[in-house]
C-alpha cells in the first residue's frame, strides 16, 4: 500500500481514505485472529494438560531393560513352571533379535512370578534381613569405576534415600552383563531395577546378588496399545499430582503466594486435615493410634473417573518445616507401614515442603517392577490449594 501511494497519479486524499480503511480492516482481522489464536492456545493447553493427567494415571507394564541376566540362577530360583513357560514361548533362532527377545521373555516371566508371589522391595527386606530372601525394586546403585570393563567380579554399594542400619553391597559376575550400556551405568552409578536375593548378612553389612538388573523401562509390547509414549518415563511414571484425583481436581486453577499458604498451614491441625480429606472423599474418620499402617484408607478414590483405593499418611504442623525421612515415625518406618496396605494409590501429605528423599523413599516402596502402584505427595501448598478450592480452610470443619 505504501509503495502504491508513492507511485500513484491519483489524488492523495482518497487514497489515504482507502489506506485508512485497509488499516482498520487489518487491525480488525489481527484482533480477530489474535483472540482466536488465544482461544486455540487455551484449548490446546487444556487438552495437553488433560492428556498428561491421563498418562500419569495410566498403568503401563513396568519392565526391566535386559542389561544383566543370570539365566541359570533364574531357572533355579523361579522353578520348573517358569522354565516350562520360557521353553514354550521362546524364539527358536540364534540370531541377535531372537536372543534379545528371549532375554526380555525371561525378565517378563520373572516379574510376573514376583508379582504373583508378592516379592517385597529391598527396603522391605531390610526390616528383617535373612539370607536367600528375594526382593524386586528400583534402587540407586553407586558407581564402581572403569574396572567393570576388565574385572570378572565386581561390587557396587546401594545408596538409600533413608537412613539404613546396613551397608548393602551388590556383588555380581560381569559375564552376565549383556549390554555395554549396562557396564557404563554400573561404572558411573545409576538407578536400576533389580530382581535379586540376599546372599549373606554380616552384622551391619549385607551382600546381595542380582538375578536380573537393568534400567527401568516401559518400552514393552504390553504397552503398545496404550495411547501414550512412555519411552523416557522410566523414573517418572506412577507419580500422580493432587489435581489428577477427581475429588481434588478444582485445586488446579487456584493460585496462591508462599506467604498465604504458609501462614494458613502453620495453624491447621492434623485432625482438621484428616477430617477435610475425609469430607472430600465422602468418608468417615477413624481414630488415630501410634502403630497404624495409615491415617486413612478409602475405597472410593477417583482417578479420571476410574475407582481406586487409596491409603493416606497425614503430617500436621507439629514438625513445621520440610519433611525428611526422620520425620516419619520414631523409627522412620511410616512409609514402610503405609505401603504394607493393599491400596492402589499411596499418599503422603504434609503441612510444609516435602523433601526429595521422602519422594525417593515412597517411590522405592511403591513402584516395584512388574507390580507398581501410583503414589502422590501433597505438600503444604497443594493442601492449601485443595482446601481453598473447596472451602475447607476453617478449623471448624
Amino acid at each position: 500500500m505504501f509503495l502504491e501511494l508513492l507511485v500513484s497519479n491519483q489524488p492523495l486524499k482518497p487514497t489515504l481514505k482507502f489506506a485508512g480503511f485497509s488499516f482498520v480492516f487489518l487491525v480488525f482481522v489481527f484482533i480477530l485472529f489474535s483472540r482466536f489464536g488465544r482461544l486455540t492456545a487455551t484449548l490446546t493447553i487444556s487438552l495437553m494438560s488433560e492428556t498428561e493427567s491421563n498418562k500419569r494415571t495410566s498403568s503401563p507394564w513396568h519392565h526391566i531393560d535386559a542389561g544383566f541376566i543370570n539365566r541359570r540362577k533364574c531357572v533355579s530360583v523361579f522353578g520348573r513352571k517358569y522354565a516350562e513357560l520360557y521353553e514354550a514361548n521362546k524364539h527358536r533362532g540364534n540370531d541377535h533379535m531372537s536372543v534379545l527377545m528371549n532375554d526380555h521373555l525371561l525378565i517378563y516371566l520373572a516379574l510376573k512370578w514376583c508379582a504373583v508371589n508378592k516379592i517385597p522391595s529391598l527396603g522391605e527386606v531390610l526390616v528383617d534381613p535373612k539370607e536367600n530372601l528375594l526382593f524386586c525394586s528400583t534402587e540407586k546403585v553407586q558407581g564402581c569405576g572403569d574396572t567393570v570393563y576388565s574385572e570378572s567380579r565386581k561390587s557396587n554399594n546401594i545408596e538409600f534415600p533413608f537412613d539404613s542400619s546396613y551397608n548393602v553391597l551388590l556383588e555380581y559376575h560381569t559375564s552376565h552383563i549383556y549390554a555395554d550400556t549396562q557396564k557404563m551405568l554400573l561404572s558411573k552409578g545409576h538407578k536400576m531395577s533389580i530382581v535379586g536375593e540376599i546372599f549373606k548378612t554380616e552384622k551391619s553389612k549385607i551382600i546381595i546378588h542380582p538375578l536380573i538388573m537393568g534400567s527401568p523401562t516401559y518400552d514393552h509390547p504390553d504397552n503398545r496399545d496404550l495411547p501414550f509414549n512412555y519411552m523416557f518415563d522410566g523414573l517418572r511414571q506412577y507419580e500422580i499430582f493432587a489435581h489428577d484425583v477427581d475429588q481434588f481436581s478444582d485445586c488446579k486453577d487456584i493460585n496462591v503466594t508462599n506467604e498465604e499458604w504458609q501462614k494458613a498451614m502453620k495453624s491447621l491441625s492434623e485432625n482438621h486435615v484428616n477430617k477435610s480429606f475425609c469430607k472430600l472423599l465422602s468418608d468417615t474418620t477413624t481414630k488415630d493410634w501410634g502403630g497404624e499402617q495409615y491415617d486413612h484408607f478409602t475405597s472410593d478414590l477417583k482417578l479420571n473417573g476410574e475407582r481406586k483405593s487409596g491409603a493416606f499418611l497425614f503430617k500436621g504442623p507439629s514438625a513445621y518445616g520440610e519433611m525428611k525421612p526422620n520425620h516419619l515415625g520414631k523409627n522412620g518406618d511410616q512409609i514402610y507401614r503405609l505401603q504394607q496396605s493393599q491400596a492402589e494409590v499411596l499418599f503422603v501429605q504434609h503441612c510444609h515442603h516435602i523433601g526429595e528423599a521422602v519422594r525417593d523413599t515412597l517411590r522405592a516402596f511403591a513402584v516395584k517392577p512388574g507390580n507398581p502402584r501410583h503414589y502422590c505427595l501433597i505438600d503444604g501448598k497443594e493442601t492449601y490449594k485443595i482446601f481453598k478450592a473447596y472451602g475447607l480452610l476453617s478449623n471448624q470443619t
